[in-house]
């Protein structure tokens, strides 16, 4: 979806710089298949890098490849989140998992100012 819009408009990338920068945190649904998005992998070391987001993997496809990418190596210290697998606690998990990163991004932006 995202290679469509990029090809017809370079103005997704300025929306989805616009969201990142407003987001306190970042969930990857990160598979093979993302690893091989040169969009996917710009927008997670774009996260990663430059803003320095807290980011939350959950883990989707049926592949690992992708822990041998950038996107694995990145994103290693990142708490993660196994879809891949039948699993009726993954969602709450995975969103007991953004509230801490929000919290904690809270918590350091209120120690800059």
């Amino acid at each position: 979806m995202d290679v469509e819009k990029i090809n017809s408009s370079n103005a997704l990338f300025g929306e989805i710089t616009r969201g990142m920068n407003a987001a306190s945190v970042m969930v990857a649904c990160v598979s093979d298949e993302y690893t091989k998005s040169e969009n996917c992998n710009l927008e997670f070391r774009f996260a990663h890098v430059s803003l320095r987001l807290p980011i939350v993997k959950a883990v989707v496809g049926t592949g690992d490849e992708w822990r041998n990418h950038e996107i694995g190596f990145l994103g290693g210290a990142y708490p993660e989140v196994n879809f891949q697998y039948e699993n009726e606690k993954a969602f709450s998990k995975l969103l007991k998992n953004v509230k801490l990163a929000v919290e904690k991004s809270r918590d350091k932006k209120k120690k800059k100012e």
